[in-house]
């Protein structure tokens, strides 16, 4: 009887330490993830799409938001007039943003996703690339909803899909990136002059020279090294 009760005694003292312990990490643990799936639950991200962004990053996932315009209040950064848009956003560290992209990106085409760099703070304070994912694989339809134009060169937003629809067809690109005043594309066939489609880039796009590379020969041999086509307006 006293072997009985000693033996009881013991396997209470090792449920309450398990129950004391283990638990609350699990639960932690899970209220994360319920969290995650929340939030892609409410925007229609699949949660298969949810794990695999989680391969690469523990960084926050929110619901798609952004704005151009920001405003600082009490050392915090607050957006004006955001536009929401159905589809999830994480941050992602600098060094590895792009690698993320470019290792999920063709894997999210094929179950219907677009994964794209919504926000490039290149490593300033420490602060976190924003990485964006929609559900669709239609370019335009992005940079429609997201309302990308160059307002500052008297172009709006069909006015540059008009004109990247004309480079579409020759060069077949492909969206890594889109915001109000930026967006990105590999080019994945080489045009026939690359110093032609350099010249047409800086005739709406001057800021990719003047405040990038500095001369036009530097960012054509850019853009031939890299295959990428990139428009930002400051």
């Amino acid at each position: 009887m006293f072997i009985k009760r000693l033996f009881l005694f013991f396997t209470v003292v090792v449920c309450i330490l398990g129950c004391d312990f283990l638990p609350k990490q699990n639960k932690a643990t899970s209220t994360i993830e319920n969290t995650d799936k929340k939030v892609c639950d409410s925007m229609g991200v699949d949660v298969e799409i949810l794990n695999r962004i989680r391969e690469f990053s523990n960084g926050k996932i929110e619901p798609f938001h952004y704005s151009l315009s920001r405003a600082i209040s009490d050392s915090n950064e607050l957006e004006i007039n955001p536009i929401h848009l159905k589809g999830i956003t994480i941050g992602i560290k600098n060094a590895d943003s792009y690698n993320t992209i470019f290792s999920l990106k063709d894997e999210f085409k094929k179950k219907g996703y677009t994964i794209f760099m919504l926000e490039n703070n290149f490593s300033v304070n420490d602060k976190p690339d924003r990485v964006g994912i929609f559900k669709t694989t239609d370019k335009y339809k992005i940079l429609r909803d997201i309302k990308t134009s160059a307002f500052n060169y008297d172009i709006d937003n069909d006015s540059l899909i008009h004109i990247i629809e004309r480079w579409d067809k020759d060069l077949d690109l492909e969206l890594i990136g889109a915001s109000g005043d930026y967006c990105e594309f590999l080019i994945n066939k080489d045009p026939q002059n690359w110093r032609e489609l350099a010249q047409q880039i800086y005739n709406i796009c001057p800021d990719v020279v003047n405040q990038g590379t500095g001369y036009l020969v530097v960012y054509k041999n850019e853009m031939m090294k890299n295959k990428r086509l990139y428009l930002w307006w400051d």
